[in-house]
């Protein structure tokens, strides 16, 4: 059976916060623009990404080396 590749490239962590952060400022020019604030309920999942994705942690496992274990796949 095939494994997925797992990538872990500082590339895609930034990519990821760029685009989680464009998201929200999307959802916040959309609650400007039809004064609706309950659209802002669209930007919980993007804050979570963003959050997520820019914590020290995700940035010391994408930092980290990869195990034996994984070369062996």
């Amino acid at each position: 059976m095939a494994r997925a590749a797992t990538t872990r490239t500082t590339a895609g962590h930034v990519l990821v916060i760029i685009d989680s952060g464009l998201g929200v400022i999307y959802v916040v020019a959309m609650v400007v623009h039809t004064g609706e604030p309950a659209l802002l309920t669209l930007a919980t999942p993007v804050l979570i990404a963003l959050v997520l994705a820019a914590t020290k942690p995700t940035g010391r496992w994408i930092a980290a080396k990869r195990t034996v274990a994984d070369r062996r796949a």
